[in-house]
């Protein structure tokens, strides 16, 4: 302890103060014979020995006339310790703190925000949200896209899988059929189901009598399947089949426009039995293999996506197609199909009511199929009336991921591929010219294919 400032902070309250927190009269130590170098006080605490008498004492500017209420109340706290330690031996009681009103007044500062303050905040917010707004939206199509690689990624290794085990690739449209009605209209991803993980979808598929791939009663139909659906898109409401999936992934018949439903193609996939009509549904087997792909697996598109936000009314090119054209003048002149839309939306032709996507299981290729003549994101044209099943046409993949769709290709691999990828003339008579797109789609085309 600190004897020699307690003293002299007692004798300061004992003799007197100024008001500027100095002792206005001298102060004297005692002599002591036992201790010629200290002095005792009343108190009996032992001093030490002053050299000259002390006329003033400087006790900081704690106890100036300037400073605030709180500073002020804690030198009075801590006069309060400091006498409560001496008045047993002075039998002094402490001394009482300055009176609230005595002590010096400072100026009040609101602590809350002026509204000029705030409007800046706010727009600082504002900036930075405009700022961050599309950088977050750019992360989470990144991950969507990745997860739409992914989906596509299985389905190529589940295609390989079914090669391994049959020697050959899953059809377009076949399997089970009900010749009352036609020959086989399931989609090929139906088998390739257990190498999906779905195995129990499967077998409920195939178990029992035939039925239809768009029969909204069947239960085995039922239930979204993850694995099918690009993150990236967000389908409408199916109200033709309310119980059936969507599906985002289809087939491709390369550049072949012509009876690509019930014929053979030029690309990995086709109609099971081409030519084969009910009730026999008996026809050659089209079923293709590595050893057909002549082109290349790397240079050979196997898969690509549709997508499947847009509706009827919303007239968008994204899983919707146009009717009524005859397949002969699309194939000789897919301009024609070109010209039907822009900035995205149809502009000329009816818009099919049904969407690209809503019957995941049937393979008909409006449901199931695109073709290489159209870039990414291009209208899609068919022959025939409002129903798209039967008919044949021209189908364009098309995504909601910016600059293009992602499409397998038959080695496995996911490539992009862009709007703006080179597609010749389209593939017009008398001179076809299908440019790198076109090559992708043909498994033995023969082209030379650069850099896509």
């Amino acid at each position: 302890m600190n004897h020699a400032g307690i003293a002299a902070g007692w004798l300061w309250f004992r003799r007197g103060a100024a008001i500027d927190g100095t002792l206005t009269r001298p102060l004297t130590p005692s002599r002591s014979r036992r201790n010629q170098g200290s002095a005792v006080g009343r108190s009996g605490i032992l001093l030490p020995r002053l050299k000259e008498p002390l006329t003033q004492i400087d006790v900081g500017p704690q106890f100036s006339r300037g400073f605030d209420r709180a500073l002020a109340h804690r030198a009075c706290v801590r006069t309060f310790l400091l006498t409560t330690l001496l008045r047993q031996a002075d039998n002094d009681r402490p001394l009482p703190c300055p009176a609230s009103e005595s002590l010096p007044m400072k100026p009040q500062h609101s602590m809350g925000f002026t509204l000029v303050e705030l409007l800046v905040v706010i727009a600082i917010i504002g900036v930075l949200v405009a700022l961050l707004l599309p950088a977050v939206q750019s992360a989470r199509e990144a991950a969507r896209r990745m997860q739409c690689s992914n989906n596509q990624k299985q389905i190529g290794l589940a295609l390989h899988n079914y090669t391994d085990v049959y020697g050959r690739f899953p059809y377009l449209r076949g399997g089970r059929n009900n010749p009352s009605l036609r020959c086989g209209d399931y989609h090929g991803l139906v088998p390739t189901l257990p190498y999906l993980e779905s195995g129990n979808r499967h077998t409920e598929i195939e178990s029992g009598n035939p039925r239809n791939p768009y029969d909204d009663a069947f239960v085995s139909l039922r239930g979204k399947m993850q694995m099918l659906l690009c993150p990236s898109s967000n389908p409408p409401q199916n109200h033709r089949y309310p119980n059936l999936p969507f599906r985002s992934y289809h087939f491709s018949v390369g550049t072949t426009v012509i009876n690509n439903y019930a014929g053979d193609t030029t690309g990995l996939f086709a109609y099971q039995s081409p030519g084969a009509l009910n009730p026999t549904c008996i026809g050659p087997n089209t079923h293709k293999g590595f050893k057909d792909i002549v082109d290349g697996t790397s240079n050979t598109v196997a898969v690509s996506e549709k997508g499947l936000r847009g509706d009827m009314a919303s007239k968008m090119v994204h899983g919707q197609s146009v009717y009524s054209f005859t397949t002969s003048s699309l194939d000789d002149n897919p301009a024609i199909c070109l010209a039907t839309a822009q900035n995205g939306r149809y502009i000329s032709g009816t818009v099919a009511d049904w969407t690209a996507g809503n019957l995941w299981s049937f393979g008909h290729p409006h449901w199931g199929a695109f073709t290489t003549r159209l870039p990414p994101n291009s209208p899609s044209c068919y022959e025939g009336a409002a129903n798209p099943s039967n008919w044949s046409g021209i189908f364009s993949p098309s995504s909601f991921h910016p600059g293009g769709a992602l499409a397998c290709m038959a080695d496995g691999s996911v490539r992009f591929i862009t709007n703006n990828i080179d597609c010749g003339n389209y593939g017009a008579a008398p001179n076809r010219n299908y440019g790198v797109w076109g090559a992708l789609g043909t498994i033995n085309g023969g082209e030379a294919i650069g850099d896509f």
